[in-house]
């Protein structure tokens, strides 16, 4: 068995991750014919609370940029695409940092 982009999609296809959408489901060692036995998720960590918006928004908008566009450029470089369920997830999440000074993080605009 060859690392590859396909075995990587198949372990993330055969776990919790993909079914519910649970991010700290583990991609080791899961069934499958192809799944490639050692896979890992990533993790960007963010404060829940920045002290403004204005100093999250730059930080938030290239993280939303990555993961809106992030599956096409890394095409054939051995990354898997994320699930949708994942990716859904990102929006959410972002949406619900509260900065101190109460103004809402505008990340969508490019």
């Amino acid at each position: 068995m060859i690392a590859s982009e396909d075995g990587f999609r198949d372990a993330i296809r055969a776990s919790e991750l993909h079914r519910s959408g649970d991010d700290r489901a583990s991609l080791i060692d899961l069934p499958g014919s192809f799944t490639w036995p050692i896979t890992l998720t990533s993790f960007i960590l963010v404060d829940a609370a920045p002290p403004t918006a204005a100093k999250a928004e730059p930080a938030f908008r290239f993280i939303y940029w990555c993961f809106m566009n992030g599956d096409k450029l890394t095409q054939g470089t051995g990354f898997a695409p994320l699930p949708p369920t994942t990716q859904a997830k990102v929006a959410s999440r972002l949406s619900a940092v509260r900065p101190a000074d109460g103004r809402v993080v505008n990340f969508t605009a490019f």
